[in-house]
């Protein structure tokens, strides 16, 4: 299997995913990676940008838009207080 440049998931993700996903296609630290983004972003203005760029043109490493992670693999988090299907729940539709 050839690698991928891939924003990672999970609680490897600070904000986006972009710096786990290029250290680990390179196998270095994710920090190493967030300080090259702080330092392009204070000495050449191009930080920020570089980082948004790369958060839309990068695929996750599931490969799914955000939010569907959780329609597909059925895990989305529960609340006591959601209304069911069924129109009964915990906020007086019982």
């Amino acid at each position: 299997m050839t690698k991928q440049l891939r924003r990672t998931v999970g609680n490897e993700r600070k904000v986006a995913g972009v710096c786990g996903g290029i250290a680990k296609y390179f196998n270095l630290d994710p920090v190493l990676i967030r300080i090259a983004f702080v330092l392009l972003t204070i000495f050449a203005s191009t930080g920020v940008l570089l980082y948004i760029i790369c958060c839309f043109i990068m695929p996750e490493e599931d490969g799914l838009i955000h939010g569907e992670y959780e329609i597909k693999h059925n895990c989305a988090p529960k609340d006591d207080n959601e209304m069911k299907s069924d129109g009964t729940g915990k906020n007086g539709w019982n």
